[in-house]
């Protein structure tokens, strides 16, 4: 019986429990009463016929033992000695005629023994803090005492007072609280099974034995494939320990649950409120990247605090809990936070240039004095053109005229049959063109730099012309959603952290006795 749960150390997979232990068994050659004899552990004296009855080692061998901060595995608190029930039908003083005064047939003996002790047991975290455990005590029998002459039949339950107190616990009223068995943790129920043990196919295998000196010079593994080869009769009368005697083994089960609120508070909803923090940044001015970065920092360096924490509490495992699943995507939203105020901050800059721009370019429209300026501008553009094109113009009829002196000082260094072609004298602007001639072919010739540009079907000319449009329509779309952006991003992370807190979780549901 289950009388305490002491503690259970997640880290070094362990736990510590307080129980009684009864082992009862039959013997019809008991033929007197004992009552407590070897109480507490004094000597039962030889001329008393309780010393000479069959008992069982106690405490039994637990194969799970282990030793915390160096105490005992095994200590025994309170140890109630041995008792003996004689039976109805005692060989040689009871006959079915004359029975004897007794409420069993069979005579019974029966030792019971207070007992803490410290169990390594196997543990698996997938689902913290909504985890359950099986934690397991295994008691087995002496490796001289087959399984065919001692088999353990198993029960187990826990103290109804245990049960008690935690329902009363759970049920948090004022009027009636109970008492924590245990810090942070709640039994379920426990149950017990006998089985058998053989371990021909776990240490006993030569198989396994890689490493180190070969299995077949050793003396016992040589004796057992002799035994072996002989048959199951030779394997019997071997009586190896574990290879050809099969043991009885009692494995208690006692299964307990975590209680997750203390976790849900100082985790859950702590680190939700740092989220919250981080989703505030989005109510500061798009052009504060500063303080939306720190803010988000501020938050990263928190999340980081409970993961540190959270390390501590559990071993290092191969795998993530539900919690460090839950803070790594905490961790990673605080970041994709921190990077959209970057992304926003760009966005309102480009915002804030080409909205100045349209505002400058409406004013302009509006204005009365931009007609007249835009001609004065327009005319200073022709005529700075015009003189440009003049003096190429003159360059080139400098360029001619210098070729015509040369072959007209130097006829006869020509060679015989080659023509001399003089060009016409060309005049910049004509007497007979009008002034604004100049500026026409001017405006040509921005108008057929234009049409150039824009029919460049180059891959270069094409990859501007694409970037300048969509640089454009970024641009307006930057103007005219700016606002609208930093909402829906908020909106979206804080979507994202809802859905993550919703569902990664996954033993919730099981664990309902526990809340």
């Amino acid at each position: 019986m289950l009388e305490a749960l002491i503690g259970i150390d997640e880290v070094n997979f362990c736990f510590e429990i307080q129980f009684l232990l009864v082992m009862a068994w039959k013997d019809e050659r008991i033929n007197t009463k004992c009552t407590g004899a070897g109480r507490n552990g004094e000597p039962i004296p030889e001329s008393d016929r309780c010393f000479h009855y069959w008992k069982p080692t106690m405490p039994p061998v637990f194969a799970n033992q282990v030793s915390i901060d160096g105490n005992a595995p095994i200590e025994v608190i309170e140890d109630l000695g041995f008792f003996t029930i004689p039976g109805q039908f005692i060989p040689g003083i009871c006959t079915p005629e004359q029975p004897c005064d007794s409420p069993v047939n069979t005579s019974t003996a029966y030792r019971m023994m207070r007992v803490k002790g410290s169990f390594g047991a196997a543990m698996e975290f997938r689902r913290f803090p909504y985890d359950k455990q099986e934690l397991e005590v295994i008691v087995r029998a002496p490796a001289n005492l087959p399984r065919q002459e001692y088999v353990m039949v198993p029960k187990a339950t826990v103290d109804p007072a245990v049960m008690e107190q935690q329902a009363k616990s759970a049920a948090n009223d004022p009027n009636n609280p109970g008492k924590d068995v245990i810090a942070g943790w709640r039994v379920e129920r426990m149950s017990a099974l006998e089985r058998p043990l053989i371990a021909n196919t776990t240490f006993w295998d030569p198989t396994l034995y890689r490493d180190g000196a070969s299995t077949t010079t050793d003396p016992l593994f040589s004796l057992m494939d002799a035994v072996t080869a002989a048959g199951p009769a030779a394997v019997a009368e071997a009586t190896i320990p574990y290879y050809s005697v099969e043991l009885s083994e009692a494995v208690f089960v006692v299964y307990v649950c975590r209680i997750p609120s203390s976790y849900v508070y100082n985790f859950l909803i702590l680190i939700t409120m740092l989220e919250m923090i981080a989703f505030v940044s989005y109510l500061l001015s798009p052009g504060e990247l500063e303080s939306r970065v720190n803010l988000s920092l501020t938050v990263f360096l928190g999340v980081i605090f409970f993961q540190i924490m959270l390390s501590e509490l559990l071993p290092t495992t191969g795998y993530l809990t539900d919690m460090h699943w839950f803070t790594f995507f905490s961790t990673v939203l605080v970041v994709l936070i921190a990077g959209s105020h970057v992304c926003i901050f760009g966005i309102q800059s480009k915002a804030v240039q080409k909205g100045e721009l349209l505002r400058r370019m409406a004013r302009l429209r509006k204005s009365r004095r931009v007609p007249p300026a835009v001609a004065i501008v327009q005319r200073q553009v022709r005529i700075h053109l015009a003189r440009k094109s003049v003096q190429e113009r003159k360059l080139l009829l400098s360029k001619q005229q210098q070729a015509v002196e040369a072959a007209t000082d130097a006829p006869a260094a020509a060679p015989a049959g080659t023509a001399i072609w003089v060009g016409p004298r060309v005049s910049p602007l004509s007497a007979d063109q009008p002034q604004d001639g100049a500026e026409h072919k001017v405006l040509s010739l921005l108008d057929t730099y234009r049409a150039q540009s824009q029919n460049n079907t180059t891959l270069k000319g094409k990859a501007l012309r694409t970037l300048k449009e969509v640089n454009e329509v970024f641009e307006l779309f930057c103007v005219n959603c700016l606002i609208w952006i930093n909402w829906i991003v908020a909106i979206a992370f804080v979507a994202a952290y809802f859905v993550i807190l919703t569902t990664i979780f996954k033993g919730e549901a099981e664990a309902k006795n526990c809340l």
